[in-house]
């Protein structure tokens, strides 16, 4: 996967506002956000949504345990600006995916990181994915970390 993705992303894109760039930049700092803050409902939607399993009602077990930061291929988008920097305040950063793959997120300890695109899917394909559901739901149930 990480070949793959660096054959086919030489740079990726991140969109921010101001405010936040220089918060990044002063700090030193590069932020992961949880995504129930995230704008976009269908981006947060499973991890934000309850289930109910074995009568039941829980939260993802791993809810308070993710955070992303999101990056694109796309050089330039409208929705993109209008999501990411809404008061026209933004700017848009040019990442080496080779820096910021061997460079910074090879730092990162004690976490698992994913890196690739995101690929959108409608409900009724759900089921197509292979979802080990009886692993899911007994981790719910127990309150476990799925590892």
């Amino acid at each position: 996967m990480r070949t793959e993705f660096l054959a086919a992303n030489r740079h990726v894109y991140r969109f921010t506002t101001l405010d936040t760039f220089f918060q990044t930049v002063g700090k030193g700092r590069f932020s992961f956000v949880s995504p129930t803050l995230w704008k976009d409902p269908y981006e947060k939607y499973f991890i934000e949504r309850e289930y109910s399993m074995g009568g039941r009602t829980m939260a993802m077990p791993i809810k308070d345990k993710v955070f992303a930061s999101c990056f694109s291929g796309t050089s330039s988008s409208e929705a993109f600006w209008s999501v990411y920097a809404p008061n026209a305040d933004g700017v848009r950063l040019t990442i080496d995916t080779e820096v910021l793959l061997s460079g910074f997120l090879e730092k990162i300890k004690g976490a698992e990181v994913f890196i690739g695109p995101v690929n959108y899917f409608a409900t009724a394909d759900l089921p197509k994915l292979g979802i080990d559901f009886p692993r899911l739901s007994s981790s719910m149930k127990s309150g476990k970390d799925l590892v």
